[in-house]
């Protein structure tokens, strides 16, 4: 059932950090999970009981705990991570999108990658990848408003694989009709390389991919807030961090500690 699979993803999170915690005396920035759903709300107005409401639903029936805590993190949590993609699925279909479709716009999707190692220094290189992220926004300021852009839609997403952190974003933009895209991917992909390398990354031309409206659904970046793409449809080797708990929870020790150094790396 899908209730016990989010159940002991994240009671193997909860394991893992407390394990990791022991031998290293830090705290990972998300270590609220370890309380989630297992602690009362604190905000609670009535500290001693917690309880489970049953729905009817379209489907059947569904338990809902309440008055418990969430630790609001969408990359780690299993649960959390459900919730934030919903209200964000909501969140387009009544507010972002209409408003692009009144202005007259269309919407792209812009994702971003550079080269990684799995040997290398995950939180190092998370780290740069976020420097290099900031100075390509300020480089490409004028160049998105020249096109229509009226703001951005971000998702991160974290995969794991041979490699190592496969560490990527995902920008939801507007543009107008009369915008070249072509041309901004080429401008795109000269200052993303411009960033990488000011600190200390790379990419090939594949660290850019630009889709217009209709190739893809809008809905793509809820789908990968919350880290569900697993990547089945490719011959890709890279599994989500959600797909390593369910392997460390079967005994792969070398699952369990990727998924502690991605959650190092990507610190919540």
């Amino acid at each position: 059932m899908k209730y016990n699979a989010l159940a002991i993803q994240q009671h193997q999170a909860a394991r893992l950090l407390t394990a990791d915690y022991k031998k290293t005396r830090t705290n990972i920035l998300g270590d609220g999970l370890k309380l989630c759903r297992r602690a009362k709300a604190h905000n609670s107005t009535n500290p001693d009981t917690a309880y489970i409401a049953v729905q009817q639903t379209t489907d059947g029936y569904k338990a809902k705990m309440h008055d418990v805590a969430h630790c609001g993190n969408a990359h780690l949590c299993a649960f959390c991570s459900n919730a934030k993609a919903y209200h964000m699925r909501l969140w387009l279909d009544q507010e972002f999108l209409p408003t692009v479709n009144r202005q007259g716009l269309f919407t792209g999707l812009l994702t971003l990658t550079a080269h990684h190692q799995r040997e290398s220094d995950w939180s190092a290189y998370a780290k740069n990848f976020y420097f290099a992220l900031a100075d390509f926004a300020n480089a490409m300021q004028r160049d998105f408003k020249a096109i229509g852009s009226i703001g951005r839609v971000r998702t991160m997403e974290c995969p794991v694989g041979g490699n190592g952190l496969h560490l990527h974003i995902h920008d939801l933009f507007t543009y107008a009709c009369i915008a070249d895209l072509e041309a901004l991917k080429a401008t795109t992909l000269k200052k993303w390389k411009a960033a990488l390398r000011k600190h200390g990354l790379r990419c090939s031309k594949r660290g850019v991919d630009i889709r217009v409206q209709g190739d893809f659904n809008p809905h793509y970046i809820a789908k990968e807030l919350a880290a569900h793409d697993t990547k089945d449809g490719s011959k890709s080797d890279l599994v989500t961090l959600f797909k390593l708990l369910d392997k460390s929870a079967r005994g792969d020790k070398q699952a369990g500690a990727d998924w502690v150094r991605a959650a190092r790396a990507i610190q919540g």
